[in-house]
């Protein structure tokens, strides 16, 4: 099993090093790194445990590949199809998917991640969010033409080339609300990878494409409140059956509130024989 903290990396003149930046991303030191380097792109990508896996993953037209969380299936057709391999990695899971449906994968998709696609031939570089960008990215691009990205904020400062201060105004919408609403940060030039879109950046035209491949729509239906909750219902255990496997035990490290208690009685209800109770106190 592979647990991944996040990534960071350069696209463009590789002047500096990211070292300083992918430190950022180590919490305990017992974190292991790959890393990547060519003549217009480094990254690194700092994982939690050791695996058999390396990112990158290359697909049969040459991209290479690197994906931060979880996939569980994809749409085809109507019919929702759930991954069902333990033995392939997201990574290689995903960039068999885009072999068959291209950029129309990211639109079929259900999961939680951040990837991040390299063109070395047409010199392209794609940060890809899900629908709710579960895992955000950051970017900048500096004035000699270089992309900045990382998962955490905090590195992108500590390139060589970003200057950059807080922006007073975004500033007081994160003391007010303990965010920033929209794409932008408390950083000045530093935004965020837009929820379920593809940012390309082209290092030949220097042109930053960013294609939003999905939006919530409000769609109201006429449905019974017993209805919707039956709805939900059902929504949830498929939800903790995609994410349980019953060869690993898992705790709840949770609060033991409502939500801890939500998930407690759904995973007895889906698994009855997998035994979680609650510790006493």
């Amino acid at each position: 099993m592979i647990f991944i903290v996040g990534f960071c990396g350069v696209f463009g003149n590789l002047e500096h090093s990211i070292e300083d930046m992918s430190q950022k991303l180590f919490f305990n030191g017992g974190e292991k790194s790959d890393k990547y380097r060519d003549e217009n792109l480094e990254m690194e990508l700092v994982l939690f445990s050791k695996s058999d896996e390396v990112q990158p993953v290359e697909n049969k037209d040459g991209y290479l590949w690197w994906v931060w969380g979880d996939i569980y299936g994809y749409e085809h057709k109507g019919e929702y199809i759930k991954k069902e391999r333990d033995d392939i990695s997201d990574s290689k899971y995903l960039f068999v998917l885009y072999d068959e449906y291209g950029d129309e994968i990211f639109r079929k998709l259900n999961g939680e991640f951040a990837g991040v696609k390299y063109d070395r031939e047409d010199k392209k570089l794609s940060l890809i969010t899900d629908r709710l960008s579960t895992h955000p990215i950051f970017f900048t691009k500096t004035e000699t033409g270089n992309l900045i990205f990382s998962t955490n904020i905090q590195s992108i400062p500590l390139y060589p080339e970003v200057e950059t201060s807080f922006d007073k105004n975004y500033l007081s919408h994160f003391f007010t609300f303990e965010r920033v609403l929209g794409t932008k940060t408390v950083l000045e030039d530093v935004e965020q990878v837009h929820p379920g879109s593809i940012l390309s950046y082209d290092l030949k035209s220097g042109k930053i494409n960013n294609s939003i491949y999905w939006s919530p729509k409000y769609e109201p239906k006429d449905n019974s409140y017993s209805r919707i909750v039956e709805e939900f219902t059902e929504l949830f255990r498929d939800v903790i059956r995609e994410r349980i496997n019953e060869d690993l035990t898992y705790g709840l490290y949770l609060s033991g509130g409502s939500d801890s208690r939500l998930l407690l009685a759904t995973i007895n209800d889906v698994f009855p024989d997998y035994g979680f109770s609650i510790a006493p106190e």
